[in-house]
Formats: structure tokens, C-alpha cells, sequence
């Protein structure tokens, strides 16, 4: 029998699937939005949208922001109301397609992210402005490998010096041993499997960080958030974990829709976004205890 992890994902994908399309239509694009489809490799899942707000903020650059699904599943086309949220605060957003399973194991979707990074940037803008990697899930660990990684950007040309931060919601970043249909078939194959993980490549001078997680998530527990958020603090890195009491899984990606919004999450990400920019603005942090908490001090096995 499936263990309620397993029927917490697979519940979550079918909502997540059928409720963008909702949300969609309930958080417009704003008003003069430009959107491109741009091909950024040869693969027919090698496309991305590019938005580009009628009116960008000062200093505003672009937001990569890369959907979940368990590595399985997710249409860039569903996640336009995400992409709304960075849009009303002036800055422009990328969201790409990317290889699933079976061919996307890993690193294909790490690729495909960086290479759809690259393209977007080469769309247009300018050559300092600021550059955030943001995701839901399976995505905020793209976002968080990219940002964190130098070599996944590297290969695709992009200097690790342009990313200005990461915003990661409901992320898998410290995920050893390998427990879980979706992380055997992605990770399974790989000799250095500490390699994989975020937390394992957390050291000075790494770009400011937002993660947002909800304390009652099921699928991907907040102390995820809470082991990435205490290496980067130890490294010095400015970061801030935002722990959302209620809700699950989809509750920091639903807080960027209209029927859901959250004021809480989208003032942290307006003020990653503001500092990422060049603004003083400090990265909001919230903590406190969870009985889903993993209470160790321990180290991540890197």
C-alpha cells in the first residue's frame, strides 16, 4: 500500500494540474505584459515564456522561476498566475519547460534549467541586471542547485557573479538516503549522490536566499528549509526562512495567486527581490518549532 508521502504527491500533482488553469484566469497578467516563446534547445520540451512588465521597477532584472511536479509532470503554460506575482513588482520572468521522467533524470533538468537561464538572459537584458532563480518543489531545488552549484550555470555561460538571489518554496534541498519512488528514479543512477543535494553546496559568499515553507507539509517537511536556511546562515550568507503555520505543500506557490494570496510571502519575496536589486531591504526571517522538525544539529553527509 502506498505510504501517505507517496498518495501526498500524487494528490498534489492531480491539484496542482487541475487548479492552474483556475488560478490562471482568477490572477491576470498585468495589464501591458509582453509575453515570448523563446526555443532555448533542441528538445521539443526546450521552450520557455518570457514576460516582460509594461513598467519595469528600478534596477529590476529577471526572475527564472521553474515549476514542481516530482520531475514528472508540469506545462510552463499552467504556472502564468506565478508568473503575475514577480510581474507586479516590475521585474521580468522566465518560466521554462524541462525534461521530465523517464529522460529527465538527473542532471538533464538541471541542464535544461541553465541552458533556458541563458537564453532568457540573452533575450534582452541588460548585461547587470540582477538575475533570480526562484521555484516550487521540485524547481526550488533547480533553483537552489543553480544558484548554488557554479557548474550548471558555468556550462551554459552564465558567470556565478550574476545570480543576485534565490527564492525557493516547499524545496527539497537535504533529501539522503534516497527514500522515495521519485528520488530513487531521478537520483538513483548517481555515483556522488552528496553531490546532489543543495545543503552540500552551501559556502561563502553564496547569493541572498529566501525559502518558504509550510510547517504542515507532507510532502517535502519544512526542516528541508530549515537545514538549507542554517548552513547558509553559517556560511554568512544573508537568508531568511519564512514557516507558514498552515497550509501544506502548495501553500507558499498558491500564496502567489489572487483567491490565496499572502501577504506575508509576497512581502519576503518583495524584499529578496528589493535586495537582490541593490536596495537595502533586510530578507525576512520567521522561525519556531514544529513537531515535523528533524531536532539534530548534525550536518548534512556531504
Amino acid at each position: 500500500m502506498p505510504d501517505r508521502r507517496s498518495l501526498a504527491v500524487a494528490a498534489g500533482q492531480a491539484v496542482t494540474t487541475a487548479a492552474c488553469a483556475g488560478l490562471n484566469l482568477l490572477t491576470p497578467l498585468p495589464r501591458g505584459t509582453a509575453r515570448t516563446t523563446l526555443r532555448y534547445g533542441p528538445h521539443p520540451r526546450h521552450r520557455l515564456d518570457l514576460y516582460r512588465p509594461a513598467r519595469a521597477a528600478p534596477g529590476a532584472g529577471l526572475v527564472v522561476f521553474v515549476y514542481g511536479g516530482a520531475w514528472a509532470t508540469g506545462r510552463r503554460r499552467d504556472y502564468r498566475f506565478a508568473a503575475a506575482s514577480f510581474l507586479r513588482m516590475g521585474w521580468s520572468v522566465a518560466v521554462p519547460d524541462y525534461r521530465l521522467l523517464p529522460e529527465g533524470v538527473f542532471p538533464a533538468f538541471l541542464e535544461d534549467a541553465a541552458a533556458a537561464t541563458a537564453r532568457a538572459l540573452g533575450a534582452g537584458a541588460a548585461a547587470n541586471a540582477p538575475l533570480v532563480l526562484a521555484g516550487h518543489s521540485a524547481g526550488a531545488y533547480s533553483a537552489a542547485m543553480l544558484a548554488l552549484d557554479a557548474r550548471w550555470l558555468a556550462a551554459a555561460g552564465v558567470p556565478e557573479r550574476r545570480v543576485s538571489g534565490l527564492i525557493g518554496l516547499s524545496g527539497p534541498y537535504d533529501f539522503l538516503p534516497l527514500d522515495h519512488p521519485a528520488t530513487i528514479a531521478v537520483f538513483g543512477r548517481v555515483a556522488d549522490l552528496p553531490a546532489t543535494q543543495p545543503v552540500c553546496h552551501v559556502g561563502a559568499g553564496k547569493p541572498p536566499a529566501l525559502l518558504v515553507h509550510a510547517d504542515n507539509d507532507y510532502v517535502c517537511g519544512v526542516y528541508h528549509s530549515r537545514n538549507l536556511w542554517r548552513r547558509l546562515v553559517q556560511f554568512g550568507s544573508p537568508a531568511g526562512l519564512l514557516r507558514l503555520p498552515a497550509g501544506g505543500h502548495l501553500a507558499p506557490l498558491l500564496a502567489l495567486s489572487r483567491p490565496w494570496r499572502n501577504g506575508a510571502v509576497t512581502d519576503a519575496i518583495g524584499a529578496l527581490l528589493d535586495r537582490a536589486s541593490g536596495a537595502s531591504s533586510p530578507v525576512r526571517i520567521q522561525t519556531g518549532a514544529c513537531p515535523q522538525d528533524r531536532d539534530t544539529e548534525e550536518s548534512p553527509a556531504c
